[in-house]
């Protein structure tokens, strides 16, 4: 009888140590790389969402006016509590408190000085409380920091201007600017454009 030897060497089937390391060593890279795109991407996504917002605030204050047929005024907030009834007034002229928040009322005076929609039959109709840390909606003008349309939908300016809304990133790339005509549209432009 012949008898079979068996073979004893095994095959392990891995990883090096070395291997490991070389692995751990590309993906740190990788990472390293793609982290501060990340961060961009994160930016502008956050950028472009506070442009849009306050964009269709002011087309709602637009919409509003014209629907009404009265005055409806948008303007920055001074503090904006969690019901439509107290604490909801305008800053007077401060050139960035649109990062604070904004509200929006119907101003049948057309009083364009009126501060507090809770009084002279004004009619709050929504706020926002801005979670815009690190991020600025500033107005080019301390005009701009209230701004009323006519139940025709014009806005009652006396010139165009504009709203640069601007991120925490040093990157002047990483802007918006929102302009508004005295006809009452607003549009979204990129970092580098101009409102004419």
């Amino acid at each position: 009888m012949v008898q079979h030897e068996r073979n004893t060497n095994r095959f392990v089937r891995g990883f090096t140590l070395i291997e490991s390391m070389i692995v751990v060593a590309v993906l740190a890279i990788a990472t390293t790389l793609a982290v501060p795109s990340l961060n961009g991407i994160i930016i502008k996504n956050r950028l472009a969402s506070i442009s849009n917002e306050f964009t269709f605030a002011l087309q709602q204050t637009r919409a509003l006016a014209i629907s009404k047929n009265s005055c409806a005024t948008i303007c920055a907030s001074t503090n904006v509590s969690s019901n439509l009834t107290t604490g909801n007034t305008c800053s007077n002229g401060s050139s960035d408190d649109f990062q604070k928040g904004w509200i929006v009322f119907v101003n049948p005076a057309c009083d364009g000085t009126q501060t507090d929609p809770s009084l002279a039959g004004a009619t709050l109709t929504s706020q926002r409380q801005a979670q815009t840390t690190g991020y600025s909606i500033s107005p080019s003008s301390a005009s701009f920091s209230m701004v009323m349309f006519d139940p025709r939908g014009f806005a009652t300016l006396t010139a165009a201007g504009n709203f640069q809304v601007t991120s925490p990133s040093a990157d002047p790339a990483l802007k918006r600017l929102i302009c508004l005509d005295v006809a009452g549209r607003a549009t979204v432009r990129g970092a580098t454009a101009s409102c004419s």
